[in-house]
C-alpha cells in the first residue's frame, strides 16, 4: 500500500509542473509558494475539538464517549514565517495547549506550550514548494502527576512535505504529501512514523461584499506501529480520514480571517469519532528589514 501511495504522489507531482499555482497559503495551512524576500507572515489557528468517541485502554478499541466523561481541548497553533530569500523561508511554529479530562474516577488537566516546530520552506519550482521541519519535545511529557495530561510527544520528530497544485477539468486542486519520522520517547518506545496526504479544492470568489477564499478537502494519514525492544505494540498503528471545509474573508490583501470545520470520518477502526471548529487568522507584513 505504501509503494502505491508514493507512486500516486509522484504521478500527481509530475502533472503539476505545468499547472498554475493558487495563493501562497491555503485555509488548511498548506504553504504553496514562499514569501518574497524580507517579508513576514503570521498565521494562527485556534482549534476547538469535540470528541464523540474515545479509546478504551482495556480493549484498545474506540467507544462512544460516556455521558459521565467530559473531554475538552483547545490548541492555538502560531506560525511565524520569514523570507530570507525569494525561494527560502524559515518557520517557527509555537503551539499552546489546554487539555481537560473529567470522569467519575479521575480528573486530569494541563495547559502550556506544546512541542515547538522549527523548519522552513524551499521553492523547488514555480508550482512545487517543499517543507522541512524538526519537532522538539518542549511540551511537558515526563514526571507528570496523576492529575496531569501530557502536552507533547516526548520525542524528537523530523518531517518533510511536498506541496503543489494541479487542475482536473478546470477545477484547481491542492496536493500535499508528507512523511514524519518519530524517534524514541521518554519511555524508550520507538514511535511509529506517519504518512500523510491532503487533497483539496481551493477557490477565490470576488463579490460586492469583499473577497473570499473557500476550500474543501480530504486528509488521509497512516501511522505505523510503535515498538518496544524491537517488538510492535498491539493496536498502536492506525489509519484516519478527515473531511474539512472552510472559508476565509480578506479584510485587505495582507489580512484575512475565517472559519473551517474538520470532521474525522474514520479513525482507529471507528467511524465519526470527532470534529472541530477552527478559527483562522493570517497577516502579511511586507518588506521589513
Amino acid at each position: 500500500m505504501t509503494s502505491k501511495l508514493f507512486l500516486f504522489v509522484i504521478l500527481i507531482v509530475a502533472i503539476a509542473y505545468t499547472q498554475p499555482a493558487l495563493n501562497r497559503r491555503t485555509i488548511s495551512g498548506v504553504q504553496l509558494k514562499t514569501l518574497p524576500e524580507s517579508n513576514w507572515q503570521f498565521s494562527s489557528q485556534a482549534i476547538f475539538p469535540t470528541f464523540l468517541k474515545i479509546r478504551d485502554p482495556k480493549t484498545n478499541k474506540m467507544i462512544d464517549l460516556p455521558e459521565s466523561f467530559v473531554r475538552t481541548e483547545v490548541l492555538l497553533q502560531n506560525d511565524f514565517i520569514y523570507a530570507l530569500t525569494n525561494r527560502f523561508n524559515v518557520l517557527v511554529s509555537v503551539p499552546l495547549r489546554w487539555r481537560n479530562y473529567f470522569s467519575p474516577d479521575l480528573i486530569q488537566k494541563n495547559k502550556g506550550i506544546g512541542d515547538l516546530w522549527l523548519g522552513g520552506y524551499f521553492q523547488l519550482t514555480r508550482n512545487i514548494n517543499s517543507q522541512f521541519f524538526v519537532i522538539t519535545p518542549t511540551g511537558q511529557n515526563k514526571n507528570l502527576k496523576p492529575t496531569e495530561l501530557p502536552l507533547g510527544e516526548g520525542a524528537f520528530q523530523l518531517g518533510g512535505a511536498l506541496n503543489t497544485t494541479f487542475s482536473v477539468f478546470n477545477i484547481p486542486l491542492v496536493l500535499s504529501a508528507s512523511y514524519l519520522y518519530r524517534a524514541k520517547d521518554n519511555n524508550k518506545i520507538d514511535l511509529g512514523d506517519q504518512l500523510g496526504l491532503l487533497v483539496s479544492s481551493a477557490n477565490y470568489l470576488k463579490t460586492d461584499y469583499g473577497n473570499f477564499l473557500y476550500e474543501t478537502g480530504l486528509i488521509i494519514k497512516h501511522r505505523f506501529s510503535d515498538k518496544l525492544n524491537g517488538k510492535s505494540l498491539a493496536n498502536s498503528d492506525f489509519n484516519s480520514a478527515t473531511l474539512f471545509a472552510g472559508f476565509n474573508f480578506y479584510y485587505n490583501p495582507n489580512l484575512r480571517f475565517g472559519l473551517s470545520v474538520p470532521f474525522s470520518v474514520y479513525h482507529r477502526e471507528a467511524w465519526l469519532t470527532d470534529y472541530a471548529i477552527v478559527l483562522n487568522f493570517d497577516l502579511l507584513l511586507r518588506n521589513l528589514k
